[in-house]
């Protein structure tokens, strides 16, 4: 101890002693929530999370330089744990309205869509137009608590409206022929049809016109992402006609030449809207793409 006192001193009498290496706190996570069933916006695949606000939200917490908590919440319930604090922000594809503008702060809108209808194959010939989709007697699908069923509500007055917690939930419904249309946002709408062809269809014209809203320094590079996923689509589909071609599947190729136009408009349109990044974020972004 003695010995520990006397090189102290010494120092001091050369300037002091050495100063203690300060370690600098751990920033606290980013809590995001997310609702698991919404794709493309948030979903499971091989039990992890994926999907477009899923990476914004990773973007989002490396720009902040903070880790990245992603709390899985249910729709419904989404508002409530932003206002109660048991998430910092949400990224759940939502739909900006003045409802929820008192409730929450929202950042600029990335994404312009709409709502659209998912019916049975069968139906298709029965709902081509908006008219006759808001005219109908037939009951309708819509999620708890969105923009949707306030707008079937309003606006189909002479159908009977069946609510349900998740998209799922209602597309399995319609299946079952419980419900004869679905009405939900565009690119999740789209996502379901799309994904069972063989029994859904859509009808690609908008009910109305929405804006979905997320981080506001992300909102260029949200939009860069978006047309990322879309061009990677784009190339898959693309492999898909030329191998159903070649093998004869001319069904298969027909549906995927459908899908390969309705996509080449999603582009088209986002690179109309496109904000262009600059400088580190163009740079960042550039090799986010090559990784």
């Amino acid at each position: 101890m003695r010995a520990a006192l006397l090189v102290c001193f010494t120092l001091l009498g050369l300037g002091g002693c050495p100063a203690r290496r300060e370690v600098a706190p751990r920033p606290p996570a980013l809590r995001v929530a997310v609702s698991p069933s919404t794709p493309p916006y948030a979903f499971k695949q091989g039990g992890q999370l994926v999907g477009l606000e899923v990476d914004f939200a990773r973007e989002l917490a490396a720009a902040l330089g903070r880790p990245l908590d992603l709390v899985e919440i249910d729709w419904g319930d989404l508002i409530p744990a932003v206002r109660t604090r048991r998430a910092d922000i949400l990224m759940a594809g939502m739909t900006v309205t003045r409802a929820r503008q008192v409730q929450i702060a929202f950042s600029d809108p990335y994404l312009r869509s709409g709502l659209l209808t998912v019916m049975r194959k069968e139906d298709v010939p029965r709902f081509k137009t908006v008219s006759r989709v808001l005219g109908t007697t037939e009951p309708i699908g819509v999620i708890t608590g969105t923009t949707a069923e306030r707008f079937v509500r309003e606006h189909a007055r002479d159908a009977p409206v069946m609510v349900y917690p998740t998209v799922q939930a209602a597309m399995d419904e319609l299946r079952q022929r419980r419900v004869t249309l679905v009405v939900h946002d565009a690119p999740v709408a789209i996502w379901f049809a799309a994904s069972d062809e063989a029994s859904l269809g859509v009808l690609l014209e908008l009910l109305d016109q929405e804006e979905t809203a997320s981080s506001t320094e992300l909102a260029a590079l949200s939009q860069r992402l978006l047309l990322s996923q879309l061009m990677r689509q784009r190339d898959q589909l693309t492999h898909e006609i030329i191998h159903a071609e070649r093998s004869g599947h001319l069904q298969e190729r027909d549906a995927a030449v459908n899908n390969y136009a309705r996509l080449l408009e999603q582009i088209h349109d986002l690179e109309l809207t496109h904000q262009p990044l600059h400088g580190k974020k163009e740079e960042d972004y550039q090799e986010k793409i090559r990784s």
